[in-house]
Formats: C-alpha cells, structure tokens, sequence
C-alpha cells in the first residue's frame, strides 16, 4: 500500500467523527408552525395534502419583493411579468395567459382576502400590508372554481390594528 492510500485509512475516523448529525432537538425549537387557508379552513401548511408556498410578511421582506414578480424565483413553476396595459402575466405548471384582451380569462386565479380579481389588468399587486401570500399549484377549480386549472394565488392582507 502507498503512503497516501495509509494516510488516508488513518484519517478516516476523524472524517467520520466530524459528520456527526447535529442535535435535532435544537434545531426543531426555531421552527415555527405555518398556518394556511389554502382548504379554505385554516390548517398547518404541513397538513395541506395539495402543492402549496406560503410566504410569511417577514419572508417577502427577506425576499425584498415590492409586487407579485418578486416572489417567482422562490415559488417552482411560476412565472410572473408584468405585461402590456399593467396587466399581470402569470404562468403557474405551464398554464397561464399572455393575452390582455378584455374576454379573456387567466388560467391562474388570483385573490385578494378570498375575493376573485377577475382581470388581468388588476391582478398585478403591490406586496403592501400583506400577512401572508399563499401560491397554490396544481388545478384548484374544486376549491377556487373555473378559473384555476394552473392554480391560485392567494393574498391575506394584515388585519388593521386595534
């Protein structure tokens, strides 16, 4: 055996003493419990049995998202722009619309305090007093009707204060 293969086999215990797992139980007292409505009742996100993000309103500020594009390169399979006249074009698994024509519906539904925003001129939001935003991916027309075969886009405003 050469030298460098008898370094190595000396040095392979102290490699595995270093990759020993951390103490779980430290690690688990900073994780905090997400509730969403994504089912239209609220649940813990872990519960959820669909495809959902959920963006807290310190995580958008993390994420320095001023309107609904900042959020396209944390949520997989979203894209966002803002097209022609200010309208919003969404594309979520590939379904969306580009098109600003007034009869026109969009393939991802978007809303704001579980009001539909019917228009895709109106659906490019500013992130501003949001409590949370919550991107369901995946057909949702049991839950959000006709409008979301690619999925839904939920906004929660904060509640005014007392």
């Amino acid at each position: 055996m050469t030298g460098l293969g008898c370094a190595a086999i000396a040095l392979f215990p102290v490699i595995a003493e270093a990759q020993q797992p951390e103490d779980l139980s430290a690690r688990q007292s900073v994780l905090e419990e997400i509730i969403v409505t994504a089912r239209r009742r609220s649940e813990t996100l872990q519960d959820v049995p669909g495809a959902v993000s959920a963006f807290s309103d310190t995580l958008i500020g993390d994420l320095q998202a001023d309107d609904i594009s900042g959020l396209q390169y944390a949520v997989p399979n979203l894209y966002l722009e803002e097209g022609d006249a200010s309208n919003a074009v969404i594309f979520l698994r590939g379904v969306g619309q580009n098109d600003s024509l007034a009869f026109v519906e969009s393939g991802v539904a978007v809303y704001v305090d579980d009001v539909f925003i019917s228009r895709t001129q109106a659906a490019f939001l500013d992130l501003f007093d949001v409590e949370r935003v919550e991107v369901l991916r995946g057909p949702q027309g049991t839950l959000y009707g006709r409008n979301s075969p690619g999925g839904a886009i939920k906004f929660i405003s904060t509640a005014p204060p007392d």
